[in-house]
């Protein structure tokens, strides 16, 4: 099925939803890995104090800090880059775009404008 540049921008979108929804994963993982690693730095840094393993932990806490900062900032980037292509389409493209319009749905992958 071939699809027109109106609806190749939607496809675009869509594609772009499901990367945020894959940032939104892996910073899932780095945040539950950051909370592993606080635990781990009480433990590490009570009663058995252990000065190497803290520095290591100190180590990993600041690069999973750093790892979801970047997750936000680039689920920013990429909402941005949607809201954009959308805004394209308003002002040249899809003429049936009314809540009906049930492809348009489909190539959007859940996005919903100004969210």
């Amino acid at each position: 099925m071939q699809m027109c540049w109106k609806q190749e921008w939607a496809a675009a979108i869509g594609d772009i939803q499901d990367a945020i929804e894959h940032i939104d994963i892996a910073q899932g993982k780095l945040e539950r890995r950051y909370e592993k690693n606080l635990d781990a730095l009480a433990h590490k840094s009570g009663r058995h104090f252990d000065k190497w393993a803290t520095r290591t932990i100190m180590k990993q806490i600041q690069t999973n800090k750093e790892g979801i900062a970047h997750c936000k900032v680039a689920k920013l980037l990429l909402k941005e880059r949607q809201d954009h292509i959308y805004q394209m389409i308003l002002e040249f493209g899809i003429t049936n775009r009314g809540e009906d319009n049930r492809r348009l749905a489909v190539l959007l992958h859940g996005y919903k404008p100004g969210e």
